[in-house]
């Protein structure tokens, strides 16, 4: 019973959200309030803050769910270019959800530095969520989970029977890759103040695919929680390098750009 109400509820915000209705937007707008500290909160102040956001998503699933910049592309009517290679997520649910909205370009591609295809990994037995949330170009990162029964515990709390073998666990498929330069060209786009990556494990390697000594975003968001401790300290060399302030908040990294006064002032004050 739990489980067919939070799936209805989850539809309901979805339908509300993809028509733009006033009651959905009225309340980001009117009522929200992001914990204090939180990256919805940073999101939340920088969103307010700047005119015309334009952002460039990488990773961007279903564009809901645990999605940290949906809100605000809805409410304050950002402009930008969203990517996810999974061509089911793509097809049914990130490009309904958008479809209406004006100045939102979506990709079904990956971010590579040519194009061509490449690997990608995913959970083989479900699409939920959670599973569809876990895809990734770095297979270790998804085989560390299978292998520290992690996908078990989840499937089991979701009542989701998994393969006998778990050599079974994870698909191999191919997907259309692109380079950012390719998305530059395509959408003529100048200014980015929003670079937002989660690609599992694949971050760090996206942003510098990205090239920050020729391409500067206002505000870089990533999530870190899979890097090492070496690969953190390699990351932050790289922002400092590029003119860039870095802190972690829980399992992401927020960079701001030096001269962007008011980021940094945000930055400061977590």
């Amino acid at each position: 019973m739990k489980k067919l109400f939070t799936q209805a509820y989850k539809k309901m915000i979805f339908n509300l959200s993809a028509q733009n209705s006033i009651l959905f937007l009225s309340y980001y707008k009117y009522f929200y309030k992001p914990a204090k500290g939180s990256l919805a909160c940073f999101y939340d102040k920088v969103s307010k803050h700047l005119d015309n956001t334009f952002v460039i998503q990488v990773g961007a699933n279903d564009g809901i769910n645990h999605d940290p910049i949906h809100k605000y592309i809805k409410r304050d009517r950002w402009k930008g270019v969203l990517v996810e290679p999974q061509p089911d997520v793509f097809r049914n649910q990130l490009f309904p959800l958008y479809l209406i909205d004006k100045g939102i370009y979506m990709e079904n591609i990956a971010i590579s530095d040519e194009i061509g295809l490449m690997d990608m990994y995913k959970i083989s037995f479900t699409t939920e969520r959670w599973a569809t949330g876990l895809t990734t170009f770095n297979k270790p990162t998804l085989e560390a989970k299978v292998d520290n029964g992690d996908i078990d515990t989840i499937s089991k709390r979701k009542k989701i029977k998994v393969p006998a073998k778990k050599s079974d666990y994870i698909n191999q498929v191919k997907v259309e890759t692109k380079t950012f330069d390719f998305l530059r060209a395509k959408y003529q786009i100048a200014e980015v103040d929003v670079l937002q990556i989660d690609v599992e494990g694949f971050d760090f390697e996206v942003i510098k695919l990205y090239d920050l000594s020729k391409n500067k975003p206002k505000v870089i968001v990533f999530e870190s929680r899979h890097l090492t401790e070496i690969e953190s300290s390699e990351a932050e060399a790289y922002f400092i390098e590029h003119s860039f302030t870095v802190k972690k908040i829980k399992g992401d990294s927020i960079v701001v750009r030096n001269d962007f006064k008011f980021g940094m002032d945000l930055l400061n004050d977590y």
